[in-house]
């Protein structure tokens, strides 16, 4: 075998050596198959991280997803203003005047001199103020003077001594020969809560150190403060200005009020347009036409009623006599219209309707009676003096819609003081029982208010048949007592 293979490689080496010049090349043979894909070879190593590629484009905003938990509540903010103005020390705007500017004294002298003037005003703002002007006292630099409201004149440190707490004087200020002249109250005047329920209405300057009273001022010599809150009874109503066409309104407002002892005023708030140094007359009327036409043609008990005047500086709130009440006689009208009149041009300057919602009957309709008291209607006839007239004036109120009885009487030059008054059931030349006490003791004018429990209940009788027996009037009579006439000294029938 060995030689074999020998053989065969010489006898291909000869070949080649004896070979000649190269053929031209031969076609090239078919492709073979190709052969089966051999195995996956292992995994290389991995290789380095590329590039961050760009931030593809926002996709559709997804459905909005449910409502979550309420939070725990937050914290309360800080407390807003209440409207109010903030309190100054001066008036506000031009002010109204409540009552008459009154006089300052200086009771250290004799007579009392007047050495300034006092008022009470309210500002635009509804702040209550004493305002001081005119005053003519020396003011050293170091002196130590106060200004107080107090319930009487007195020495302020008798007072301060002897007058019950609720009554004590109150100190409203300092005053400095260049220091403030207004002085703001805390409040709107008021009456005591205690003691003898008086009004604070008196100022007082007073010095500190000599404990000594510089002069006072009577705000309320002519009782026209209202005591306690006011009740008003009706709305406020728009003061028209009829010389305009057309009607002009805003001229002011006008109410009626009552206070806690049944007294009855006339309002005038505090937009009341009054010109400079004009006064004006105020009416009560059962119309709003013209007063001149209403004198020369009502019937005599429907003719209007002067009840006070207005100014500018000075008082806009007037007293009124009496509650209001129908005309005894004419159409039987409503004294329900207020006309401010100009005395010296003879025209009304405004006037209102204060029952325009006709809500006048059912609080004030009333049976009012004038009574005259004298010895002559008494039974027995008293023993009277020569000399001596006693007489005595009555106005009683039958005020049937609220079930009460108004009654003001007067008395003068009786015997002796008055021992006691009723109002007794019994005609012109009768006698009866007693129906309500008036006073138990002496008195020149009193006012009361009769109600159910006043009531003395004779016989049968309740309080509506009183009311009734009284309005139906020559069923009672006012009869005063005194020591030298227990049965009576003066008597008038209703």
């Amino acid at each position: 075998m060995r030689k074999a293979l020998v053989f065969t490689f010489f006898v291909s080496l000869l070949a080649s050596a004896c070979t000649g010049s190269d053929g031209a090349q031969g076609p090239v043979g078919a492709q073979g198959e190709q052969g089966p894909t051999g195995e996956q070879g292992p995994a290389g190593p991995a290789g380095e991280d590329g590039m961050e590629g760009p931030q593809g484009p926002q996709g559709p905003e997804g459905p909005e997803g449910p409502a979550g938990p309420e939070g725990p509540e937050g914290p309360q903010g800080p407390e807003g203003p209440d409207g109010t103005p903030e309190p100054t020390d001066e008036p506000v705007g031009l002010g109204t005047a409540l009552w008459d500017r009154a006089g300052l004294e200086d009771r250290n002298e004799e007579p009392a001199a007047i050495v300034g003037h006092a008022q009470l005003v309210r500002d635009d703002i509804s702040q209550y103020f004493i305002v001081l002007d005119g005053l003519r006292l020396e003011i050293p630099e170091d002196a130590n003077y106060s200004v107080y409201r107090a319930v009487a004149g007195a020495n302020i440190a008798t007072q301060m001594a002897n007058n019950d707490p609720a009554e004590q004087p109150v100190m409203i200020g300092s005053l400095t020969a260049d220091g403030l002249k207004s002085f703001r109250l805390d409040e709107a005047p008021a009456r005591a809560e205690g003691g003898q329920g008086r009004w604070f209405d008196w100022i007082v300057l007073y010095d500190e150190d000599a404990q000594n009273n510089l002069a006072v001022a009577d705000l309320d010599a002519d009782n026209d403060i209202p005591n306690g809150i006011p009740q008003t009874h009706f709305s406020p109503y728009e003061l028209e200005d009829r010389t305009q066409s057309p009607v002009r309104v805003g001229f002011g407002e006008a109410r009626l009020v009552q206070d806690d002892r049944d007294t009855y005023f006339l309002y005038f708030d505090d937009a009341f347009e009054i010109e400079e140094g004009a006064s004006y007359d105020v009416y009560l009327a059962v119309a709003g036409a013209q007063l001149s036409m209403q004198m020369a043609n009502n019937d005599p008990t429907e003719q209007p009623q002067l009840v006070g005047t207005v100014s500018r500086s000075g008082r806009q709130t007037i007293r009124l006599d009496m509650a209001p009440a129908r005309a005894a006689g004419g159409q039987g009208r409503w004294f329900d219209w207020i006309v401010l009149h100009d005395r010296d041009e003879n025209t009304n300057v405004a006037v209102a309707d204060l029952d325009a919602d006709g809500d006048l009957a059912p609080l004030f309709d009333a049976v009012v009676f004038n009574v005259v008291l004298d010895a002559a209607q008494e039974i027995p006839a008293p023993t009277i003096p020569e000399g001596l007239n006693p007489t005595g004036m009555a106005t009683v109120e039958v005020r049937l819609s609220r079930e009460e009885i108004r009654v003001s009487l007067s008395v003068s030059d009786l015997t002796g003081p008055v021992a006691m008054a009723h109002i007794h059931q019994g005609g012109p030349g009768m006698t009866g029982p007693v129906l309500f006490g008036l006073a138990g003791g002496d008195f020149d004018e009193l006012d009361v208010l009769l109600r159910d429990g006043d009531f003395a209940a004779p016989g049968e009788l309740s309080f509506e048949d009183v009311l009734e027996l009284l309005a139906g009037g020559d069923a009672a009579y006012i009869n005063v007592h005194t020591a030298a006439n227990m049965p009576g000294e003066i008597r008038g029938n209703f």
